[in-house]
């Protein structure tokens, strides 16, 4: 992923996946672009592991990791409005992630990625249909790079800002005449 680590618990669920699907799959590699606070100690755990994971600390060229990679993955417990699902989406890469916060404002399950719960054995199951099916790995790329550039593309920005001052400019909005009765009878 392209982020940073903030729960030992993301980064144990991570590790366990890892080892799940290292056992039959002996060309994975798990790149983990981004960084933490507890970078040091995470190196330690991943070579005392000798999971096939290697982390490329902060990296400016995010569209090369995201063209090496198959798909993305994110086991948090919480989350905001993931930025690197969104990087994925746009560079045409699926996601497997956990439906927590407001990731299903970015990963439309089944169409752009696959959601699941912050479960090991769920997030295995998933990597596993995704990274057996290239066709829909490609379908799902497909479909989360369109949907990517659609809701949070330059073309959207600027229509936002522009109906927002055009929102402002026209002076504060008129209260329907029930609400006013409202306000009235409050007062």
């Amino acid at each position: 992923g392209i982020s940073r680590y903030i729960e030992p618990e993301d980064v144990d669920r991570l590790l366990a996946v890892v080892a799940a699907l290292a056992v039959d799959r002996p060309r994975l590699l798990v790149l983990l672009a981004g960084g933490g606070a507890d970078d040091a100690a995470l190196r330690e755990q991943i070579v005392a592991s000798r999971l096939p994971v290697r982390m490329l600390g902060w990296r400016a060229d995010v569209e090369n990791v995201y063209a090496a990679a198959d798909c993305a993955l994110l086991v948090s417990d919480n989350e905001g409005t993931p930025v690197s699902l969104i990087e994925a989406a746009w560079h045409g890469r699926p996601c497997v992630a956990t439906a927590v916060g407001a990731v299903d404002d970015v990963v439309e399950d089944t169409v752009t990625g696959l959601l699941v719960e912050p479960d090991v054995a769920a997030l295995v199951a998933a990597l596993r249909l995704l990274l057996d099916d290239a066709c829909l790995r490609a379908r799902l790329g497909s479909a989360a790079s369109v949907r990517a550039r659609g809701l949070f593309g330059v073309e959207r920005l600027v229509a936002d800002h522009r109906t927002l001052y055009d929102e402002l400019l026209a002076g504060p909005p008129r209260a329907h005449s029930a609400s006013q009765s409202l306000l009235r009878s409050a007062s």
